[in-house]
């Protein structure tokens, strides 16, 4: 067992090392503590910083060894989508009312977007497809257990009565990965049930949007969504449509709506009614949200809880555009031909249904990096370099079949 842990971790290099290591870097970093300790603060803060500036480094080294693929890589659809935003994010330290805050907050999201299109380069080039689906399982395994051991650090043992809300904005975002891409029944059961009990009505409702994915899979997978269909009737006359809701996608609610979304949607208006005062670039990349909530009555909320919300308030009409950009992209993307007609269009489609759903309700994208934003543009980018990477089989067997077919001419 310490062997093949010990394989996973080299297996993409330095990058992957760094990438498995962050969860981990949080973990030693975080603890309960008071406004009043700022010397923590100020050390916590210097170590992501050193982090930072190590895994930007290393990143910029392996984008030289290989110029020309790189280039080719961040320089596609959706891809440079995200780059333009994040290089809007730079610019608006000019404005910002937190200039240096917006820097660093865009200059993290660059490193992570160099570093994980690095860690899945190196995966693509160096294994096979049964691989590199073994790779992404234990990643987001890794980052399963190494939340376990943060909730148990903030919270004692006690938390492991019920540990299924364990990096709930992480590992359930795999969950049709998990389902269609490996064999083992325990995994997928695994993620199953963490992502029913994980209690977030987000990914419920992703889940359940996802799940259209499966029209474009299988015979046997249209008729699985077709027998999911069938049941959700069922219930719904058994029981009715509101109470079936409500203890389903709007479980811990006390209506059906949106004005019963967990105060969600009076951030929402604050700052859109906020927004539209500079609607061209926003408040400064990361700065925006965080000032704007500081001095109201969300004074408690990190961010905006939606990727488009802070996307517009941040950067404005044009971050918005760009980050709407990339997703539709994204989306598009997952339609391509050369993904292999069954489980793996299946499993690509779902999840990029999924990953959309849940950046409209969660920390994502169009902030600064924390809650989806890594699963989320790790997936993203997976699958369009995965793209390449069959199209280039397919292309290698065309040739050698057209080959064939020439010589017995």
């Amino acid at each position: 067992m310490l062997i093949k842990l010990s394989k996973y971790l080299r297996a993409t290099g330095l990058s992957g090392l760094l990438l498995l290591m962050y969860p981990v870097l949080i973990m030693v970093i975080i603890r309960g503590r008071t406004l009043d300790q700022a010397e923590s603060v100020d050390v916590a803060a210097g170590i992501q910083i050193i982090y930072i500036v190590i895994c930007f480094i290393v990143s910029i080294n392996q984008i030289k060894k290989r110029v020309s693929l790189f280039k080719k890589i961040l320089f596609i659809k959706p891809t440079t989508y995200l780059l333009t935003f994040t290089f809007l994010g730079f610019f608006s330290a000019i404005w910002s009312s937190s200039p240096i805050l917006s820097f660093y907050r865009s200059f993290e999201c660059l490193v992570f977007i160099l570093l994980i299109t690095n860690v899945i380069v190196n995966l693509v080039i160096k294994y096979d497809l049964q691989y590199i689906v073994k790779w992404v399982v234990f990643y987001a395994l890794w980052n399963l257990t190494i939340n376990i051991f943060l909730k148990i650090k903030l919270i004692g043992f006690g938390y492991l009565l019920y540990p299924f809300t364990a990096s709930r904005l992480f590992f359930p975002l795999f969950f049709f990965f998990f389902i269609f891409l490996i064999d083992k029944k325990y995994l997928k059961f695994l993620i199953l049930v963490f992502a029913l009990l994980g209690l977030s009505n987000k990914i419920y409702f992703g889940v359940a949007i996802g799940s259209l994915g499966l029209v474009f899979g299988t015979d046997r997978n249209i008729i699985i969504l077709l027998l999911i269909f069938l049941i959700l009737s069922l219930l719904f006359f058994a029981v009715g449509i509101d109470e079936f809701l409500l203890n389903s996608l709007f479980y811990g609610r006390d209506s059906i709506g949106l004005e019963d979304s967990s105060g969600r949607d009076k951030v929402w208006s604050y700052l859109y009614e906020k927004g539209v005062q500079k609607p061209i670039l926003g408040y400064g990349f990361s700065a925006g949200e965080v000032n704007l909530l500081e001095a109201s009555v969300f004074k408690g909320a990190i961010n905006a809880h939606n990727s488009f919300m802070s996307a517009f308030v941040n950067n404005g009409i044009i971050g918005l555009i760009l980050l709407l950009f990339y997703f539709i992209s994204a989306l598009r993307l997952s339609f391509s031909k050369w993904f292999p007609k069954g489980n793996w269009r299946t499993a690509v489609i779902s999840t990029l249904i999924l990953v959309f759903v849940v950046n409209m309700a969660a920390p994502g994208i169009g902030g600064r990096v924390y809650g989806t934003w890594i699963p989320s543009v790790f997936l993203i980018s997976l699958f369009t370099i995965l793209r390449l990477k069959f199209k280039s089989i397919s292309s290698f067997y065309h040739e050698k079949i057209t080959e064939q077919v020439v010589d017995n001419l």
